[in-house]
């Protein structure tokens, strides 16, 4: 894909189909606007939306095509609020704007925390393998922190890789290399600052979530461009949520009671004995309910929209090692009070690399960005739209 929006450059037209396939859409990089009188599919991560028989991975570059946008009265109601969370997938910036899909069916099949462990990795490995396949001549930049993206090294990739961590998880990601005998290099990824920039991760982000949180973007720019934008970039998002007992209090639901109330179940079933697990069954059952609403009302838009801006922004595929379609459907089948009480994370890890494998103890967490405060504003959402010449109503 050749279009990279600047201030005052007019769209290409978008690409014409007869379907548009969403899975498909996200297994290559090319046209960032598809125009098709229907689709196929229905994705419960990578965004997908839709206004005017027009599609795209990013709000923004429909509304380029467009020329306008009409702000969502629901959206600027909740952004007038003292705490307003993340916006559901239902609340684009533009009410017209229909983001595709919804959450997933989890059929509880897989009980057994080994072959649920063996299963995935195999998932993994085939779906990375496809995406390899899909995407000649590309390097892998894999970003790393925590032990979701950890395992992602340990996969038996073909094209070239090379890991991105930044500070504090740095020197532990080079330790986990250096301990576990990888042959990958490790470069320092950095939150630079980049006022020319500012605006175009404004119009991406569409208000949806306080973009302290949506980090390192002009950094990552930069590296698709030294690869002259021959590379696809890899997340671990989303997996702590499944492979871990953190299903039991993730919630997408804004009540403070409700969040302080999973917390406290989670941290008591713990507690429970094994042999009294399944006394848990009713309350579990309840938490895989509001588990499966938050995939959708909450990850899909906090860690899934993120996805559609930096492939916007650097230019580059951007993909998720645990949302490729063999890998979702396993952990869709997961039945989580049998399989995810502990961190299954280690077990993955040996699976990948055929043996034991080092961990960091520890994960720390990098800041916020301090230079994004106050930018999920309607005010400077405004003026972004006015940079690149698209009029804004109401």
């Amino acid at each position: 894909m050749q279009d990279r929006p600047e201030p005052g450059s007019p769209p290409p037209p978008p690409q014409a189909a007869e379907t548009l396939d969403c899975a498909a859409f996200w297994r290559h990089h090319d046209a960032a606007v598809v125009a098709a009188p229907r689709h196929t599919g229905a994705p419960i991560f990578y965004p997908v939306y839709r206004v005017d028989g027009l599609y795209s991975f990013s709000m923004f570059r429909l509304l380029r095509q467009r020329g306008h946008v009409t702000i969502n009265p629901a959206l600027a109601a909740r952004l007038a609020e003292p705490d307003p969370g993340v916006v559901t997938p239902e609340m684009t910036i533009d009410a017209e704007i229909a983001r595709l899909g919804g959450p997933p069916a989890l059929s509880r099949r897989q009980g057994d925390p080994a072959a649920f462990a063996a299963a995935l990795a195999r998932a993994m490995q085939a779906d990375t393998a496809a995406a390899e396949t899909a995407n000649p001549g590309t390097t892998n930049l894999v970003l790393c922190g925590g032990r979701d993206s950890l395992n992602l090294l340990l996969l038996d990739w073909r094209n070239p890789v090379v890991a991105l961590s930044a500070a504090p998880n740095l020197a532990l990601v080079r330790e986990f290399v250096a301990r576990n005998d990888l042959d990958i290099r490790v470069e320092e990824l950095r939150d630079i600052e980049e006022p020319g920039l500012a605006a175009r991760e404004i119009a991406e982000a569409c208000c949806q979530v306080d973009l302290t949180n949506w980090k390192w973007t002009a950094h990552l720019r930069r590296i698709a461009a030294e690869h002259d934008h021959r590379a696809v970039f890899w997340k671990g998002q989303f997996a702590d949520a499944f492979l871990t007992d953190y299903w039991r209090s993730y919630t997408g639901r804004r009540s403070r009671a409700w969040q302080f109330a999973k917390k406290g179940y989670r941290k008591a079933a713990r507690a429970v004995p094994e042999a009294l697990q399944p006394l848990l069954a009713p309350a579990d059952a309840l938490m895989l309910r509001d588990f499966r609403d938050a995939i959708w009302r909450r990850g899909a838009v906090l860690q899934g929209a993120h996805m559609g801006v930096l492939r916007s922004i650097t230019g580059c595929l951007v993909l998720s090692a645990y949302h490729g379609p063999e890998t979702a459907e396993v952990w869709c089948a997961a039945d989580l009070p049998r399989v995810a009480r502990g961190d299954l994370r280690p077990a993955i890890g040996r699976c990948l690399a055929g043996r034991a494998v080092w961990y960091p103890e520890t994960n720390p967490a990098p800041p916020a960005s301090a230079f994004r405060r106050g930018w999920r504003d309607l005010d400077r959402f405004r003026e972004a739209m006015a940079e690149f010449g698209i009029e804004v109503r109401g």
